[in-house]
């Protein structure tokens, strides 16, 4: 039977609840490791203007997100918000020279970009979540931008490697009220296959994406036609077996 393109693999996986740590403000200046984890905060503070009213999420330093840096010294041309103790800023020199707004950095990218402008730091997570960082452009009001403050690590899904013989649910991508209720995918909303047969992929990540979708009322960010090939091309990833798109979700630091 033809499957048609608009079915997706899945894996059936438990997600574990991550275990609660202590958090701590990283020194902003301090060497992080690239493994770490660090709270991203909505650019707007405790209004909540990022995904559905979600004010914080956990990130890896070696991730890249967009970036605000703080200073508690007057910095000309930079804004410092009513009631708050910091100046701050979103459109900043990067070490080429070149003033720009910064949406795709990692944790030690940010701190350096920081460190050349005014010696000024990554905003702490204090800040952010107070509004003391809000309203200084790149539009970062509504994104998750990077703090100091270090964060329990997620617990994240790895779906176990299958032999080409074993059996696996194939789901319609509009999910089941548009899969099933309105026709989509053959009015079918769930299929079996083989692992050794050849369906499209969707990826899935518990941390948060920039240029991923993520839907109201999920804890998951996804993408499809973003997605790095095992060939290193961007692009939608149609007619591959299990064991390749379980391999194609991990280079893109994602799951099946």
């Amino acid at each position: 039977m033809k499957v048609l393109m608009q079915l997706a693999l899945v894996a059936l996986v438990t997600i574990a609840v991550p275990a609660q740590a202590q958090e701590t403000v990283v020194d902003p200046l301090a060497t992080v490791n690239p493994e770490d984890w660090l709270w991203l905060s909505c650019g707007s503070g405790n209004e909540g203007h990022c995904d559905g009213g979600i004010l914080d999420v956990q990130a890896q330093a070696k991730d890249k997100h967009e970036l605000r840096c703080c200073s508690d010294t007057k910095i000309p041309g930079w804004r410092k918000g009513g009631g708050c103790s910091n100046w701050h800023q979103s459109r900043l020199v990067g070490l080429d020279g070149t003033t720009t707004c910064f949406d795709s950095v990692t944790y030690a990218e940010g701190q350096a970009i920081c460190a050349a402008n005014h010696d000024s730091t990554v905003c702490t997570k204090e800040q952010v979540d107070n509004k003391c960082a809000q309203g200084s452009g790149c539009g970062y009001d509504r994104d998750y931008i990077w703090t100091s403050q270090q964060a329990p690590a997620l617990e994240l899904p790895a779906p176990p490697a299958r032999n080409p013989d074993d059996w696996l649910w194939l789901a319609c991508g509009a999910g089941k009220e548009l899969g099933w209720n309105q026709g989509w995918c053959d009015a079918k909303f769930e299929i079996k296959s083989q692992a050794n047969e050849k369906h499209d992929v969707r990826c899935c990540s518990r941390k948060e994406r920039v240029d991923w979708l993520r839907n109201d009322n999920c804890d998951v960010w996804h993408e499809s036609d973003k997605l790095i090939g095992l060939d290193g091309e961007k692009r939608c990833i149609h007619a591959v077996t299990y064991a390749d798109a379980r391999a194609i979700c991990e280079a893109n630091d994602a799951y099946v």
